[in-house]
């Protein structure tokens, strides 16, 4: 697989190659990662310089612009109640679930560095 940016303001061009190898390792990294934060319940505020973008803000319990006669976003999602499978059974099922949704297949007309 190669891959291209192309930074057409300051006319240079970069490329990187990965291997089947990486690029299957990248993908079940991918599919851990999604799994993990599926599972995730608890999701507390992180203040950072990204806030101001955060359409959020209103409602946040650690914003300074919070609208204090409205909830929280917390307040207002009902979480079900944990049961069923293991955390690590369920990401794993939530892993080969999104393993087929994620087949990428390789494309070998696709030139490589050296040809």
């Amino acid at each position: 697989m190669r891959l291209v940016w192309h930074f057409v303001r300051r006319g240079q061009t970069c490329t990187s190659t990965r291997s089947p190898e990486q690029l299957e390792d990248l993908r079940e990294q991918t599919l851990k990662l999604i799994a993990r934060i599926q599972g995730e319940t608890e999701f507390e505020a992180r203040p950072s310089a990204l806030c101001r973008w955060c359409e959020y803000r209103a409602r946040c319990p650690a914003s300074p612009e919070r609208d204090a006669s409205l909830p929280v976003w917390e307040d207002e999602v009902q979480r079900p109640a944990p049961e069923g499978p293991t955390a690590a059974a369920r990401d794993g099922a939530q892993s080969a679930a999104l393993s087929d949704q994620l087949a990428l297949p390789l494309r070998s007309d696709v030139p490589t560095a050296g040809g």
